[in-house]
């Protein structure tokens, strides 16, 4: 007897219904709609024509600062007043976290992700001389507890930079050596006074010595103020990343979360930038750094996003993430992808019906190619993660901000949502055709 069964799922706005079936871990068959009798499933689940996407992926979290704020009373306690003092009260933190305060904070983010839709994330955890390996091994520890409720990617990250002290980079190789999956992080902006680009060499030391992808924080910045001279092609790190990537062979194997700093370029120089991120096949993660970025513009307010829709039209692999979720940072977010869909099209003046379709496809499929998951698709043989949306096409999933009816991952059911609304005044809503 076959496990999971999906009736009438819709796969693509104005196509026709499926039938998704699905054994263990993978879904075996997509069939049309009613060719199989549903006596021989465990469980079935009827979307009713609704929309079925895969998993949503978040591909650049925080999780071992994440949910460090106060849950029961979200915000800052300050306003906001400089990224120096949020990095300070970071630093402030996290030396104080545990290894069960670390664990229970990953696990209830994780849960949280997934009632969201989200079934697959890739977090940083700071791994430095400063706080060692606590930060990894709580995280190891959470995502073993977690088992197959989540795939959970990690990415070994610089919080203190590869220069600043001694014996971080013979901390890395060790922590390499011993966890052969992680990914190794970069973060420029996190080794002052050193070259950005000595930087990014050390990280492409690490990676090929132990033939890891590489996930980077680049380009985080702006320029000084509205109007102020863009940079360079060749002062752009993202620029020497791609260059690397080419030199290396890293090609496909390389993310840049944030870019902020391309947004600030001249048109001519970012399409040439473009041109280098293509031809190297570097990833482009769209962080939701308006809450962070432009702070101090007393007009023209800049939104601090990169250049997400010149990179989509580009061809390049361009997704965006939540990054942080309720911490000193961002006091804010709730690991919801289609929350965060919504933000970027605002910010990118995404809101053409074809672009609010992208923003589907960038945290579905587009997404997990960045993370470098194969098979993350609803197609017979792909991994069985996926996501019954209260919608018939993806703008209306991402404009509605609806209902995630089901989430099943590792092909089984872990999330239905039941949501009955009653007009108490005798006046009902208008239809509205779909």
């Amino acid at each position: 007897m076959t496990d999971l069964m999906i009736t009438d799922a819709l796969l693509t706005a104005d196509g026709p219904l499926h039938d998704i079936l699905i054994d263990s871990d993978r879904i075996t068959a997509v069939l049309p709609a009613g060719m199989t009798r549903q006596d021989g499933f465990h469980q079935v689940i009827a979307a009713q024509g609704r929309l079925v996407v895969p998993g949503f992926v978040d591909p650049h979290i925080h999780l071992d600062v994440a949910l460090s704020g106060n849950v029961a009373r979200p915000g800052r306690p300050q306003p906001f007043t400089d990224v120096r003092t949020l990095n300070a009260a970071v630093e402030e933190r996290r030396t104080s976290f545990d290894h069960d305060d670390i664990v229970r904070r990953v696990m209830a983010t994780v849960r949280m992700a997934v009632q969201h839709g989200t079934t697959v994330l890739r977090t940083q955890c700071h791994l430095d001389t400063v706080v060692g390996t606590r930060h990894l091994d709580a995280v190891l520890d959470a995502r073993d507890r977690l088992g197959d409720l989540a795939t959970v990617q990690v990415v070994a990250f610089p919080q203190q930079g590869f220069h600043r002290h001694a014996g971080t980079i013979e901390l890395f190789r060790e922590v390499l050596a011993d966890h052969p999956d992680l990914v190794v992080g970069g973060a420029p902006v996190f080794d002052p006074g050193v070259d950005a680009r000595e930087h990014i060499d050390t990280a492409y030391a690490l990676a090929t010595e132990c033939d890891r992808d590489l996930d980077f924080h680049a380009d985080m910045g702006l320029t000084p103020a509205p109007g102020s001279p863009g940079p360079e092609l060749d002062s752009l790190e993202i620029t020497h990343i791609a260059r690397r990537a080419v030199q290396h062979g890293w090609q496909g194997r390389v993310a840049v979360g944030h870019a902020a700093m391309l947004g600030c370029a001249t048109p001519e120089v970012a399409a040439q930038a473009i041109d280098e991120i293509v031809a190297a096949d570097l990833a482009v993660i769209a962080q939701p750094d308006l809450f962070r970025l432009g702070r101090t513009d007393v007009r023209d307010v800049r939104r601090g996003l990169t250049r997400v829709k010149e990179l989509w039209a580009a061809g390049a692999r361009v997704t965006f993430a939540s990054n942080n979720v309720q911490d000193a940072f961002r006091p804010v977010g709730s690991c919801d992808m289609l929350q965060e869909a919504l933000v970027l099209s605002y910010g990118a003046h995404m809101d053409a019906v074809a672009e609010l379709d992208a923003l589907l496809t960038m945290c579905t499929t587009m997404a997990a190619r960045v993370v470098g998951l194969r098979g993350h698709e609803v197609a017979a043989g792909g991994r069985a993660d996926l996501v019954v949306l209260d919608a018939t096409n993806p703008s209306a999933a991402v404009v509605g901000q609806v209902d995630r009816v089901a989430v099943i991952s590792a092909g089984r059911l872990r999330v239905q949502t039941r949501r009955d609304v009653l007009w108490v005044d005798g006046i009902a809503p208008c239809p509205v055709e779909r």
